[in-house]
């Protein structure tokens, strides 16, 4: 009888350790993995110092807790100087709503097991050394509202599955090594603010699809190699503040769809190959302070008016093939307009006097036109003055 009673009592305490067991690694606590997770990296300064089982978790460096303090919704390591890969092992966090590892040293590759994390509204990988491709798993994260992972080695295509992060806000992919196009569903992300694209190696048209973006504040696809007309469903864009899409191969005219963009304080199209003439629809851009049309193929005479672009502080219209002279209106006495470079083009005719009208002139380029005689004696008045680049001209009156 006493040995059954035994038998009986050690298979019960086996089964309780087998089911410790299972419970430990299916449901183990987020400072378990949090544990392994730091287990894989290298810390040198010490941030993970106090990730410690004798310290409560919701006390580590990094760390947010849920209100009830049994689960972490938030880890921020940002500049923390860790290196090493990023581990498989976050994908057990299933609470995490923000996830920050940008400015550090890791390596490695995103691990498509990220993707997990079905509560995960901030994913910055941002400024790190991670490679290979952006997992096609991402458009899984649907509550996901800030995608920040560009400054890496990434390669390879943007997963046209991005366009299902419907909830995206913020997505920032510039300066990496991405290929391809852009996803031709982008207008699919409504909420998008701000979509940074900017020194890659994308090619392509920009989609029609991007009026979608209603809400779109920033588009910076600069230094690709995107081509063909621009859309003018861009002009559809309402919001937008700052467009750049400098050194592409974008062809054609320029949109008079621009002129649309009622908020647009920086437009930057330089070092494209856009023909034809400058809008003067863009004169209604009064929130404009920065415009950059150089290094273009554009002819004509400049239209635009520092009377109508009242907020200009830049104008560069450098390196293009535009005749005629400056606009005898070109500026008001209350002007902003700190920088003006004219270099290279076809202009003519004497010192355009009307620059006269600018006081807020503190840079000035026209050289290589073909202006002549000599300069006004009320330049004195630009007061503000401090670079003027004459070279190749036929005036007198002017020693540097």
């Amino acid at each position: 009888m006493g040995s059954i009673w035994l038998r009986c009592f050690f298979l019960l305490l086996a089964m309780l350790n087998t089911s410790s067991v299972a419970t430990l690694s299916n449901n183990a606590s987020d400072s378990y993995w949090l544990l392994r997770i730091k287990s894989e990296l290298v810390d040198p300064l010490g941030a993970l110092s106090n990730w410690s089982p004798t310290i409560h978790i919701c006390n580590w460096n990094g760390l947010t807790c849920s209100v009830d303090k049994k689960h972490i919704i938030g880890l921020n390591l940002s500049g923390s100087g860790i290196s090493g890969c990023i581990s498989v092992e976050f994908s057990h966090l299933i609470s995490l709503q923000t996830l920050d590892l940008s400015s550090n040293s890791l390596t490695g590759s995103i691990p498509s097991e990220l993707c997990q994390l079905q509560n995960l509204r901030i994913l910055q990988l941002y400024s790190n050394y991670l490679s290979g491709n952006i997992p096609a798993e991402i458009g899984n994260l649907m509550n996901l509202q800030i995608l920040r992972i560009g400054d890496n080695m990434l390669r390879g295509e943007i997963p046209p599955s991005v366009a299902n992060l419907s909830q995206l806000t913020v997505l920032g992919l510039g300066y990496c090594h991405l290929n391809g196009s852009i996803p031709i569903d982008i207008g699919k992300i409504k909420n998008l603010v701000s979509l940074d694209l900017q020194v890659n190696s994308l090619s392509g048209p920009i989609p029609e699809d991007i009026e979608g973006c209603k809400e779109l504040q920033n588009f910076a696809a600069s230094n690709n190699m995107l081509e063909g007309d621009m859309p003018s469903t861009i002009g559809s864009l309402k919001s937008l503040k700052i467009l750049n899409l400098a050194n592409n191969s974008l062809s054609g005219s320029i949109p008079i769809a621009l002129s649309w963009l009622s908020n647009l304080t920086y437009l930057s199209l330089l070092g494209n190959k856009l023909n034809g003439e400058i809008p003067s629809e863009l004169n209604s851009l009064a929130q404009l302070q920065k415009l950059d049309l150089s290094k273009n193929n554009l002819s004509g005479s400049i239209p635009l008016l520092n009377i109508k672009l009242q907020s200009l502080e830049t104008l560069v219209l450098s390196d293009n093939s535009l005749t005629g002279s400056i606009p005898s209106n070109f500026c008001l006495r209350d002007s902003k307009l700190q920088q003006l470079f004219l270099a290279r083009n076809k202009l003519s005719g004497n010192f355009p006097s009307e620059l006269l009208g600018c006081p807020s002139i503190q840079q000035l380029d026209l050289s290589d036109n073909s202006f002549e005689g000599e300069l006004p004696s009320g330049i004195d008045q630009l007061q503000h003055l401090t670079d003027l680049v004459k070279s190749q001209w036929r005036l007198e009156g002017y020693t540097d």
